[in-house]
């Protein structure tokens, strides 16, 4: 007797770009009709993609956003019941602007201080801050684990600024800040 293709099975999601996911599944029983192709809804279950093998991919993805999906299969005789729902998965970018940058200068000596931005996605792993001198080299400290630092430089009180980073990665300019006050 034919009918209606079984439920697809082991949904896995995997993040394969900074925008696009990829989706997996075992294949069902057909249950006598050839199965003519997939389709695949995400957490809300609006359909995000179509296919005709077991592996379908969903484009179109938003950084900092988390996504899971589910299934179905289609054959001539109708579509299956949905899929448990996958894994999540959360799609990453460079963290967001660092906040409330605050810098004061003495002749030698940048203390900066900011508030931790959005990291969507994915934990920030530390911070490159940066002072450039007007007319000299720039000095440059790395940090972790905290929203401070201390560069060294002569002239420091000229200009500074700093980024959250990921490995690979490094996030959005603050800002500069030209006139810092001299202690």
């Amino acid at each position: 007797m034919e009918g209606k293709p079984g439920v697809p099975a082991n949904v896995r999601a995997q993040v394969v770009s900074g925008s696009s996911a990829r989706i997996t599944f075992d294949a069902p029983e057909a249950n006598g009709s050839l199965i003519t192709g997939y389709l695949v809804c995400d957490n809300s279950g609006r359909q995000v993609a179509s296919c005709t093998g077991t592996a379908c991919i969903v484009s179109d993805l938003r950084d900092g956003q988390t996504y899971a999906y589910r299934v179905s299969a289609v054959n001539a005789n109708g579509e299956s019941d949905k899929s448990a729902l996958s894994n999540s998965v959360t799609i990453a970018s460079v963290p967001g602007r660092p906040l409330d940058v605050k810098g004061k200068a003495s002749e030698t000596t940048i203390d900066v201080q900011w508030v931790a931005p959005s990291d969507n996605g994915s934990q920030i792993t530390g911070y490159t801050v940066t002072a450039t001198v007007a007319g000299g080299r720039p000095a440059s400290v790395d940090v972790s684990g905290k929203t401070s630092a201390t560069l060294t430089s002569p002239g420091a009180r000229q200009g500074l600024h700093d980024h959250g980073r990921r490995p690979q990665r490094e996030g959005q300019l603050s800002g500069v800040y030209p006139d810092l006050r001299q202690d």
